[in-house]
């Protein structure tokens, strides 16, 4: 699976420490069958270089192999 997308919800005042942001992965599974019940992490940079981890979210959905 590849995360082909990732947004980031910002309010008309932008962000400030201890506010709420919407996280939201567009995810493509480039494997030869379709997965579901999987995890996306979502890290502030690369986590291989050191991105500090920001939080988690339960895929149920089935994303079908292409």
């Amino acid at each position: 699976m590849t995360g082909v997308g990732l947004g980031i919800g910002q309010g008309p005042s932008g962000f400030s420490r201890g506010s709420t942001a919407r996280l939201r992965a567009t995810v493509e599974n480039a494997g030869n069958q379709n997965a579901r019940f999987f995890t996306v992490s979502f890290y502030d940079g690369d986590p291989d270089l050191g991105g500090v981890y920001l939080t988690s979210a339960w895929v149920t959905n089935e994303v079908p192999a292409f």
